[in-house]
């Protein structure tokens, strides 16, 4: 039923086009109509769902909220006649039979405790930049795929870097990613994201 939902929300960001990605064998013409992607009102309101995510870093242990904007991707999994290329909005099959994107994170974290420091007021809103490598998994990325990638984020005024790997199902609409940063004193030493993306 979940998966029904999820799957009838992710259509609505892309047109009908996107639904012959699904298929291996060429189209019977030559003359490939290439999709138009293009922002829904439908589209807007599902980028506002946030995806929850537990952190721990030298700050202690939280919880917060990420969104992603993607500017640009490049698909190597779709149709050899489509153009691989993709702006703002990335259909599901893009992204999970293979795939590389650029993306914007903002991000809301809070701290149950805080430091003891007077001017830690216990919640920082940042931006994450970073790069993601998408691989399908299990027919072609629609049951399972994984990513690897890395980003940049300034929490607090202190810069950082993180390493991140992914696991993803229901077509790419739910996963999991854990983002490690390699030094001791990061401010967010790791963090696991419950992804949930509607496109």
């Amino acid at each position: 039923m979940l998966s029904g939902v999820l799957g009838l929300v992710a259509l609505a960001a892309a047109p009908s086009e996107a639904r012959a990605f699904d298929t291996d064998p060429a189209p019977p013409s030559n003359d490939v109509r290439q999709p138009m992607y293009q922002p829904t009102l439908g589209w807007f309101a599902a980028q506002l769902i946030p995806s929850p995510e537990v952190t721990a870093g030298s700050q202690g242990a939280g919880w917060g909220l990420r969104w992603q904007i993607t500017p640009i991707a490049y698909s190597w999994g779709v149709y050899r006649k489509i153009s691989p290329w993709r702006f703002g909005v990335v259909d599901p099959t893009a992204r999970q039979s293979g795939s590389v994107e650029f993306y914007l994170a903002p991000e809301y974290i809070y701290y149950p405790t805080h430091s003891g420091s007077p001017s830690w007021k216990g919640d920082e809103v940042m931006l994450r930049w970073g790069g993601r490598a998408y691989f399908p998994l299990w027919e072609r990325g629609e049951f399972l795929s994984m990513s690897v990638g890395g980003s940049v984020y300034d929490f607090g005024g202190k810069w950082a870097t993180a390493g991140e790997l992914g696991l993803y199902g229901l077509g790419g609409t739910a996963g999991v990613q854990v983002a490690v940063s390699p030094t001791q004193d990061a401010p967010l030493r790791a963090v696991t994201t419950l992804v949930l993306r509607f496109f």
